[in-house]
């Protein structure tokens, strides 16, 4: 088609609102030598985009040839689609990017090549550690995340989400964890050996006496699985930063609902675990979801309401997890198998 019919076809499926003749040629122009089955491709998205907006439809006008010198036509849709959603999500500027470079922002992703480096965002992230921590926090890519409450590890690379921007905001979350750990003094750990949870301890399973301050890495010694103690603390503990991180970074908490979603659909398929790996599981993602209801792929049962009882009990510091700790082992090491522990 040649221009004046290109127009006569925009205006046609345009919904409301047309422009001025001369101001859509320029637009159109884009198109003309485009061969006229890809022209009414095209065009066919246009209803889809003019309603949301002008400025986001004469840009996909502009970046549409370029686009189908990549794509298949049936993929075309799936671009359109995209597109719309970076744009209701994070504005025209984002969405043009998009448009920019079909093979990395788009093809990559849905051939499983797409990831973001930790390089390319650790500027912005150490200033954003920082200005939470207010003091000095290093940011450093590592096997496993971690913390030695100096530098925060974190992965080199995230490609588990299909955009770039669910991993920054994956990263984001995963940063904002391990800083919460910090402010609320996980890794103080510290409880001296006449607390009552340590007596507990010390008298229900034989450990005789324990000179004391008991730190973390000694307290899970002192049950007679040490694998079962710590994966019970490190999900209760993590119940509790998340709480936190939840009412003082609402807004990474609401963005990130999805991401961890569709993390917790990821975790290993839990029918051939023993119960008591079946129910750390289940609060693993609990946890996760951000939610009050669990999986409940263990139960129910009245063993399993006797632990989510105990791990719904509310904790305001690490010395109420691990009170928590000891009430969840004293129910689950009543399963008479060998305890697998569970994923991190």
């Amino acid at each position: 088609m040649n221009i004046a019919k290109l127009k006569a076809k925009f205006f046609e499926v345009i919904p409301s609102h047309p422009p001025n003749g001369w101001e859509i040629e320029e637009h159109l122009e884009h198109i003309t030598k485009l061969p006229s089955e890809n022209q009414e491709l095209v065009l066919s998205h246009v209803p889809a985009i003019w309603p949301v907006s002008h400025s986001l439809c004469y840009s996909y006008l502009a970046a549409a040839g370029r686009a189908l010198d990549c794509l298949e036509t049936d993929r075309m849709v799936q671009w359109v689609g995209e597109l719309l959603d970076i744009y209701e999500k994070d504005g025209l500027r984002a969405a043009q990017h998009f448009m920019a470079d079909v093979e990395t922002n788009f093809l990559c992703r849905i051939r499983g090549e797409s990831g973001l480096n930790f390089s390319d965002a650790e500027k912005s992230f150490t200033t954003y550690a920082r200005s939470i921590m207010e003091r000095k926090v290093i940011l450093a890519a590592g096997p496993q995340i971690s913390t030695d409450t100096e530098y925060i590890y974190i992965p080199n690379k995230l490609s588990l989400c299909t955009s770039e921007y669910d991993n920054f905001l994956l990263y984001k979350l995963i940063i904002t964890f391990q800083l919460c750990f910090l402010l609320r003094k996980t890794y103080e750990f510290v409880l001296p050996a006449s607390a009552p949870t340590i007596k507990t301890l010390t008298e229900t399973y034989g450990a005789g006496s324990v000179p004391g301050p008991i730190q973390l890495d000694r307290f899970f010694t002192l049950f007679p699985d040490p694998d079962l103690a710590e994966d019970i603390y490190t999900v209760t503990e993590a119940r509790r930063i998340s709480r936190y991180l939840a009412a003082v970074f609402p807004g990474l908490w609401r963005d990130t609902a999805r991401i961890r979603a569709d993390l917790a659909f990821l975790r290993p398929d839990q029918s051939q675990l023993p119960l008591h790996s079946k129910m750390v599981e289940d609060l693993v993602r609990q946890v996760m979801f951000g939610t009050g209801e669990p999986s409940l792929s263990s139960g129910p049962g009245a063993l399993y309401e006797q632990v989510l009882a105990a791990f719904s009990q509310p904790a305001e510091t690490a010395a109420d997890s691990a009170v928590k700790t000891v009430a969840i082992y004293a129910l689950l090491c009543q399963v008479k198998k060998a305890y697998i522990k569970i994923p991190p």
